[in-house]
């Protein structure tokens, strides 16, 4: 994702999952956090949360806004949370439409299926 969207700044890792009640709370934003041996504070299933800080803006998007969030909510159907996420590269599409101020490229993003995943888990 660096090399596609040239973003050099900071990225956060919170294996302690301490960050999805802020998030929940602050931008209505629900992180699955699912039970999982090995995973100490659970493991959080993939989210996406986009902020363009403004003026004194920070990492946590004092005086931002939310460019994109989205969430997967775990099923049988996504194979607990696997599959079935947005490709990534119609994702920063639509964020670079809204930092130049554009209307949205993509009202719904292409998904990744159990295969897509399996062939990128398999070949890279």
């Amino acid at each position: 994702m660096r090399k596609l969207t040239g973003y050099s700044g900071d990225a956060i890792v919170d294996t302690e999952n301490t960050l999805v009640e802020l998030v929940k709370e602050r931008y209505d934003l629900e992180i699955a956090v699912s039970e999982r041996k090995g995973y100490e504070n659970g493991m959080a299933q993939p989210g996406i949360l986009v902020l363009r800080g403004g003026k004194g803006g920070d990492v946590t998007g004092q005086g931002g806004v939310v460019l994109e969030k989205w969430a997967i909510v775990p099923s049988a159907m996504n194979i607990g949370g696997a599959s079935d996420r947005p490709d990534l590269e119609q994702v920063w599409d639509n964020v670079r439409a809204k930092i130049e101020g554009k209307g949205v490229v993509h009202k719904s993003y292409k998904t990744t299926g159990l295969l897509g995943m399996l062939w990128g888990k398999i070949f890279g």
